[in-house]
């Protein structure tokens, strides 16, 4: 049963591969030449208080929030007295209150994100499978989906640009 679970996304990957090159609409293939990869461009970064206050401040706050347990340690080991149970308490709720806030603040990055991979309208399956391989958490061969769901994307993407 373990072993169709993690075989599920490579054999859905590996089926959609087959389909895509052995559709009966095929035409001639244009040469290595025609392919061609998307124009880079240098983007600056932007110092905003809109960016301070949504992204740098909520890590910040959760970073801080998650340095408790080492920081008992070191108060114990010097003689102080440490009352955990509040402390972890009313940090716990404010790392859950600081984690919404930082998840919100990173879905207008994730929408924009979103909407240009989706942009081209002839090359949504590159997107599509490299979000959901890269998401689903998965693991093979040691490597993580985040690897995996790339390397299916650039595969996918290069396949489509190949075909007219």
């Amino acid at each position: 049963m373990a072993l169709h679970r993690l075989a599920a996304t490579p054999v859905a990957v590996a089926a959609f591969l087959v389909v895509l090159v052995v559709t009966p609409d095929a035409t001639a293939m244009p040469p290595l030449a025609a392919l061609s990869l998307p124009e880079m461009s240098l983007v600056p970064p932007v110092f905003t208080m809109r960016a301070l206050i949504s992204v740098s401040l909520p890590l910040f706050l959760v970073t801080m929030a998650g340095q408790n347990i080492p920081g008992f340690a070191v108060l114990e080991m010097n003689g102080y007295v440490v009352t955990r149970q509040s402390f972890l308490r009313k940090t716990g709720l404010m790392s859950l209150l600081i984690t919404a806030v930082a998840g919100l603040a990173l879905i207008p990055a994730l929408v924009r994100s979103l909407s240009a991979a989706f942009a081209d309208k002839s090359q949504t399956e590159a997107p599509a499978l490299t979000f959901v391989i890269a998401a689903s958490g998965m693991t093979l061969l040691g490597v993580s989906g985040a690897f995996w769901g790339v390397l299916v994307g650039v595969l996918i993407w290069t396949v489509k640009r190949l075909r007219p």
